[in-house]
């Protein structure tokens, strides 16, 4: 069959990637990776979570890219800074998180533990492209209050090419793991999240 992970100088070397939402977790492995069986009865290897796991910013690159099928050319996915590191943490009850949402929206997959309070820091420090959160849906800072465990990975934002313009990233991101235990963020936020305050970014 197809080799789906490599042990190398005690090295976990992935080889085919595949997201848990795609399919079902097969097993939770002792080093945070899920085994997961795959719709057409193939296997894969999600990234998974464990807290207090240290990633290297190229795998959790690649596994965003090749996995979950995210972009930077196509969508509004931040890659987080080449050659820089990524912890997983998990956020409790009472911590404090912000999310830049459209006027009308709803708290994305990305998030921050510092506030944004201008439309050019927005751009520029979260490396977020005009076409990904145009200014005329109003971005908005909201600041939330967590009300249950998040699961989160936590790292430095990557830079961004905006049709020739050079966002350069640098800022700090949470990004939402969505795991079988919280199911779809689309649904289950009003559970995680209460709203304290928001600021319109000009």
């Amino acid at each position: 069959g197809n080799v789906i992970v490599e042990l190398s100088n005690n090295q976990f070397i992935v080889k085919n990637w595949g997201a848990h939402n795609l399919g079902t977790v097969e097993k939770e492995l002792d080093n945070g990776y899920w085994l997961v069986k795959n719709a057409d009865g193939t296997y894969s290897i999600d990234l998974g979570f464990k807290e207090g796991r240290v990633l290297d910013a190229k795998e959790v690159n690649e596994y965003l890219i090749k996995a979950q099928h995210k972009d930077p050319s196509y969508g509004p996915f931040s890659e987080y800074k080449p050659d820089s590191e990524i912890k997983e943490i998990v956020l409790h009850k009472g911590d404090k998180i912000y999310f830049v949402e459209n006027n009308v929206g709803r708290p994305g997959g990305y998030a921050s533990k510092d506030k944004v309070t201008t439309l050019a820091d927005f751009r520029d420090k979260l490396a977020v492209k005009e076409e990904w959160k145009p200014t005329s849906n109003i971005p908005t800072l909201r600041e939330y209050e967590v009300l249950q465990d998040i699961r989160v990975r936590s790292g430095i934002v990557g830079p961004q090419n905006d049709n020739g313009t050079i966002l350069f990233g640098g800022g700090h991101q949470y990004e939402i793991i969505i795991t079988k235990d919280l199911g779809w963020w689309d649904n289950d936020w009003p559970d995680c999240l209460m709203r304290l305050s928001e600021q319109i970014l000009k």
